[in-house]
């Protein structure tokens, strides 16, 4: 076995940092997901890009504003959720 071989094994031998890091921000996001269905508003704690979604909606109204967001945020985290385990799956299961 060549040592590039060997380097190769070692960095792939790791556990998928990204794969829990997506998982990770997917439950973030379902979580910002279940405060907006909740409390009929925006949460406060979720990143500037879906803030954007509900600044262009409060114009309508902001429980409006607070559902569309939210199926927003439950699609993403369910999407970020889903490549995570899929990564972690393909890492441990095949």
């Amino acid at each position: 076995m060549s040592n590039s071989e060997k380097v190769k094994e070692k960095v792939s031998g790791g556990v998928p940092v990204a794969a829990i890091l997506f998982i990770l921000f997917g439950i973030y996001l379902l979580i910002g997901s279940c405060v907006s269905f909740v409390t009929e508003k925006w949460p406060v704690f979720i990143p500037a890009q879906f803030d954007l979604v509900a600044l262009f909606l409060k114009i309508i109204s902001e429980r409006t504003a607070a559902y569309v967001g939210g199926l927003l945020l439950l699609l993403v985290g369910i999407l970020c959720c889903w490549i995570g385990v899929v990564a972690l799956f393909r890492k441990y299961c095949s």
